[in-house]
């Protein structure tokens, strides 16, 4: 299972709204790849892409936990995200992310499992940035831009 514990020390110091903005451009990541090796079947490039450090869904879980950890969610929005420990949809991520690694991972990955775990984890991703929104995450900047 992919562990994403690395990246909470390197955002720590994190506001709610950056780790929002990181979690939405983690979407945008899945997207992206999902878009260009999905139909070409490239799982070694999918691999290298999500396999970047860098990628933002690799930080997905410490985002989370500042989110959770801050007072921008009521009770309720955090325990619908949850945890890896607590089931919530925020769980969900974290498995069917570490999932679709894992197949990666895989000599010959089965490109239907791929594309399940992708499917299933921008899902539950979707319902994340769903409650983040229902409770103002990222509205400040909507506004601005209109």
């Amino acid at each position: 299972m992919m562990a994403f514990l690395p990246s909470l020390a390197a955002h720590a110091k994190a506001s709610p709204d950056e780790a929002f903005d990181d979690i939405l451009a983690g979407r945008d990541e899945l997207i992206a790849a999902a878009k260009k090796y999905l139909p070409e079947r490239d799982f070694e490039g999918l691999k290298e892409y999500l396999d970047d450090k860098d990628r933002k869904i690799n930080s997905y879980e410490g985002n989370a936990q500042i989110l959770l950890e801050s007072k921008r969610l009521d009770a309720e929005s955090k325990k619908a995200i949850g945890t890896i420990r607590r089931y919530g949809v925020g769980a969900d991520v974290i498995i069917m992310y570490g999932g679709l690694k894992a197949e990666l991972d895989q000599e010959s990955p089965n490109g239907g499992q791929v594309q399940q775990y992708l499917v299933k984890c921008l899902d539950a991703l979707s319902e994340v940035i769903v409650i983040c929104r229902d409770n103002g995450l990222g509205k400040k900047k909507k506004q601005a831009a209109a």
